[in-house]
C-alpha cells in the first residue's frame, strides 16, 4: 500500500464529502479512491472519521517553510535536523538521503566512484537542500563543485526524481521519493559510502500546554504510522 496516496485519498473524501467528488479532485476513479481508503482502514484497524467525525481538514501541500503561528497552521510536517525554537517537534520517522542516477545516464556519462568524480556530471538540485559544510558532497550539491552549466534546479523532489529517471542527471533525494524507482531498477544508488547522515520527519506545532484536542488527536494518529524503519525503506 502507498500510504501517502492513501492519506491523500482519505483527506479528499473528507473534504469533498463523496468518493466521486474526491476522485474528480484527484483525477482518478472512485473505485481507486475507495480502494485506498479501505486499505488505510485495514492498516489502522478502524473505520475512518468515525473516530473524530466533527474534525475538518485543510491540507496544504508545498515545500515552503511556513510560519505556523503567523499563518495560522495547527501543525506542520517538516524534514531536516531542526534548530532550537519555541515550537514543539515530534519525531515521526528517519529520512534517508541517497545519491542516484538512471542506468542510461551512467552508461553514457560513467559512474562516479568518488565525490571528486562528480565534477563532470549534471546535477538535479533541490532548491531547499541543506548539508553539513564539511560533507564531501556539499560543494557539488550547492552548485560550486562541478564544471557543467546544464544544471536543473527545482523546489519539488518528485520532479527531480522523474528527471533523473529520464536520464537528465544525478539527484540527491530521500528514499520516500526515490525508493520505488530504485527498487524497480529505474535509478541506481551512487557513492553509498558518502551517504549523508539521515534526517528525520517531524510534526511541528506550538503551545504544548494549550494544545487543541484536534491537534493532539492528529499527533496520536500519526505517531508510529510510518513505522521504524519506515515502510518506504523496507525491502520488497
Amino acid at each position: 500500500m502507498d500510504r501517502i496516496e492513501a492519506m491523500r485519498a482519505f483527506v479528499a473524501v473528507v473534504n469533498e464529502g463523496t468518493f466521486t467528488r474526491a476522485a474528480d479532485r484527484l483525477d482518478t476513479s472512485p473505485q481507486l479512491v475507495s480502494k485506498y481508503v479501505s486499505q488505510l482502514e485495514a492498516h489502522l484497524g478502524v473505520r475512518l472519521q468515525k473516530t473524530h467525525p466533527a474534525v475538518g481538514i485543510d491540507l496544504q501541500l508545498n515545500d515552503r517553510k511556513v510560519d505556523i503561528v503567523e499563518e495560522g497552521f495547527d501543525i506542520a510536517l517538516r524534514i531536516g535536523q531542526l534548530k532550537s525554537s519555541s515550537l514543539i517537534a515530534k519525531r515521526l520517522a528517519p529520512v534517508r538521503l541517497v545519491l542516484c542516477a538512471s542506468p542510461a545516464y551512467l552508461e553514457q556519462h560513467g559512474t562516479p566512484r568518488h565525490p571528486r568524480d562528480l565534477t563532470h556530471h549534471r546535477f538535479l538540485r533541490y532548491s531547499y537542500m541543506n548539508m553539513d559544510p564539511g560533507h564531501p558532497l556539499q560543494k557539488w550539491l550547492h552548485g560550486r563543485g562541478h564544471q557543467n552549466s546544464g544544471e536543473m534546479i527545482s523546489n519539488n523532489g518528485d520532479v527531480l526524481v522523474e528527471a533523473a529517471i529520464a536520464g537528465s542527471g544525478i539527484v540527491l533525494q530521500p528514499t520516500f521519493i526515490a525508493g520505488e524507482a530504485i527498487k524497480e531498477g529505474k535509478l541506481e544508488i551512487l557513492l553509498p559510502e558518502y551517504e549523508p547522515e539521515p534526517l528525520a520527519l517531524y510534526a511541528v506545532y506550538a503551545h504544548r500546554q494549550l494544545l487543541a484536542s484536534k491537534v493532539r488527536s492528529f499527533i496520536d494518529f500519526i505517531d508510529g504510522f510510518f513505522g521504524d524503519p519506515p515502510y518506504w525503506d523496507k525491502p520488497g
